[in-house]
């Protein structure tokens, strides 16, 4: 796995991982406690697929930087490891080159002044 393939997996990722923000955000002002439809924060830039998953399994999650949701199949091995497997999705956590540029392009990250 070449440093640029870990690079711009992770760089997808993070894309999605913005959309998924934008989700909390408003699904947490929602009155169900249930939770929302999340994105498929897998690096493949065709996918659009979303799963259920609580507003709290969500912020979880996202107290990683390096962490990532993801449909069960859609995990890449060869730049991340799953850390966690949920009833529609799996965790998975970024490797090597992908961990330092997802932590750098993670919205919280930026927002705090933290890496």
């Amino acid at each position: 796995m070449t440093h640029g393939h870990a690079a711009s997996v992770a760089r997808n990722q993070s894309l999605f991982r913005e959309v998924n923000e934008r989700i909390e955000k408003f699904a947490g002002g929602s009155p169900s406690p249930v939770g929302a439809e999340f994105l498929c924060e897998c690096g493949r830039t065709s996918c659009l697929e979303a799963m259920p998953v609580e507003v709290a399994e969500y912020e979880a999650i996202r107290s990683s930087p390096r962490r990532f949701l993801v449909k069960p199949g859609h995990e890449q091995l060869e730049v991340e490891r799953i850390v966690e497997r949920g009833e529609a999705y799996l965790v998975v956590e970024k490797t090597d080159a992908g961990a330092e540029i997802a932590a750098e392009l993670d919205p919280r990250s930026r927002v705090s002044g933290q890496v």
